[in-house]
């Protein structure tokens, strides 16, 4: 399920990424007891790095917080997320 990711897995922290979950309640949790081969892991790496390096460069592009469809908040929140990816 793509979900938000917490660093999981080795993919970059805030990044929607397809991790695998159990779902219970209404509320997911990431599965972080599972063993995945040396080859999963490269491929895991490569795909974060290449969303991570697009997301970054749609943040050029976005509009200023007043004419984004999700207002201020969401404009905060990707200015945060990319300080945290940017490191």
């Amino acid at each position: 399920m793509a979900v938000c990711s917490d660093g999981s897995y080795g993919v970059p922290q805030g990044l929607f990424f397809s991790l695998p979950v159990r779902c219970s309640g209404g509320e997911y949790h990431i599965v972080k007891d599972l063993s995945i081969s040396t080859a999963t892991k490269k491929k895991i790496n490569k795909n974060g790095k290449f969303l991570q390096s697009a997301w970054l460069s749609c943040l050029d592009y976005t509009p200023a917080p007043e004419r984004t469809l999700g207002g201020y908040h969401y404009y905060q929140r990707f200015k945060k997320l990319a300080t945290i990816i940017k490191r």
